[in-house]
């Protein structure tokens, strides 16, 4: 920030009326250092402008902009009373409370079993997109899930990602980046990382190139926390009802 700063130099032999003493000569060489010391300016002060921890789901956000804005329709024009958006919402909901192999064998029964665990509310409950819940947990990349060595859910991951590499600097400050991976399972002695979207898109590049620095965080991060390589990397569409891969 700048400040302005006004210099009054009293005449050498004045006496200051407040304190009744007479006003010496000033030193030149002190008031240059003064002057030198008040032009400085911090040569790293764009840096304070970023951000220092963030979330993975925010990595994408410059990019996607105003992607979305006013794309869907308010709530008051939804039959359940609620934005894509926070139908968007119980569906993470039900996917990260739900037991996978109940919600295979019995949807109905797995959802009503969230109703009354208050995972759910009544709302987010009817609001379910139920033909494309069943649609994952019967499908072939589902079968891969159940037949896995391990599965992780609702995993917590961070790590420091450089500054250059989410912002337009030279800068490569490190900044902590925090997230929580959606389902990740073991393969063969390698993992498999899977995100689920409700993002409503027309095909999956589209998807994966909202997302590409979240994914490739979460591989990254994924990897060190486990110590594992993760093979594969997919986004599940619930809107396009199948898996897209990102790697």
């Amino acid at each position: 920030f700048n400040v302005d700063i006004k210099v009054r130099f009293i005449g050498e032999g004045t006496e200051n009326a407040e304190t009744g003493r007479t006003v010496s000569a000033y030193d030149e060489a002190t008031v240059e250092k003064i002057r030198e010391k008040l032009k400085f300016k911090y040569d790293r002060l764009s840096v304070s402008s970023f951000s220092s921890k963030r979330t993975a789901s925010s990595l994408d956000d410059k990019e996607q902009s105003f992607k979305y804005f006013a794309k869907s329709k308010p709530a008051f024009l939804s039959k359940s009373n609620l934005t894509p958006a926070q139908r968007g919402t119980a569906m993470h909901a039900f996917m990260q409370y739900c037991n996978y192999e109940n919600a295979r064998d019995d949807l109905e029964n797995e959802i009503l079993r969230l109703l009354d665990n208050n995972r759910l509310t009544e709302i987010q409950a009817q609001s379910l997109d139920k033909e494309r819940l069943k649609k994952l947990f019967t499908s072939d990349f589902a079968s891969r899930m159940f037949s896995s060595d391990a599965i992780y859910r609702e995993l917590k991951l961070s790590g420091f990602v450089p500054l250059n590499e989410l912002e337009d600097t030279d800068y490569t400050d490190e900044v902590l980046v925090q997230g929580i991976a959606d389902c990740i399972f073991e393969e063969n002695g390698e993992l498999v990382l899977v995100d689920y979207k409700t993002d409503r898109v027309s095909d999956e590049s589209e998807l994966l190139d909202t997302y590409k620095k979240q994914l490739a965080f979460y591989k990254n991060a994924a990897e060190k926390a486990l110590g594992m390589r993760v093979k594969e990397v997919y986004l599940y569409s619930f809107a396009l009802g199948k898996t897209c891969r990102y790697n």
